[in-house]
């Protein structure tokens, strides 16, 4: 699914306005399109995609013990089967953690309203669906997938698994 320039540069207006306010939210084990405040004069938002894949990389080597299992997968249409009902009830849900000013939290809550009203136009469905190969849905693949891994970074501090 391919967008117009005009609705790119929207959709990543949306993107880079949030970010800032979602990505504490996430686990430091989450390697993928993390915001990055120190990029120099805001050219990137995100980290470094070569970096973050070797932090990952070193974190998987130094992970694994004597006989432990890495499983590797790939979901097949994953972006294209992202529940946008779901994934903004989850955002809308992770207001209260935000560490700001009501104020604030107010201008996040119209942000998600205008990037869910514009992925209504832009989706496969009204309800399915991201933008691919876009900044923007990668991170917000992170977020739906936040309940996850927050399981399983609870999990493994736990040291339920090793």
């Amino acid at each position: 699914m391919e967008t117009s320039v005009s609705d790119r540069a929207v959709y990543h207006g949306l993107r880079a306005y949030l970010v800032p306010f979602f990505d504490p939210l996430i686990p430091w084990n989450v390697f993928n399109h993390r915001y990055d405040p120190t990029a120099k004069a805001g050219r990137y938002l995100f980290k470094r995609g070569v970096p973050a894949w070797q932090d990952f990389i070193g974190v998987v080597r130094s992970s694994i013990k004597p006989s432990t299992v890495l499983l590797s997968t790939d979901l097949t249409n994953y972006f294209e089967n992202i529940d946008i009902g779901k994934l903004k009830a989850a955002m809308i849900g992770l207001l209260p953690e935000i560490k700001t000013e009501p104020e604030q939290k107010a201008h996040i809550r119209l942000h998600l309203n205008n990037l869910f009203e514009c992925l209504k136009q832009w989706c496969f469905t009204e309800q399915l669906g991201l933008p691919q190969n876009r900044d923007a849905s990668s991170f917000l693949a992170n977020l739906y997938m936040l309940a996850i891994d927050r399981v399983a970074y609870d999990t493994r501090m736990r040291g339920i698994y090793a």
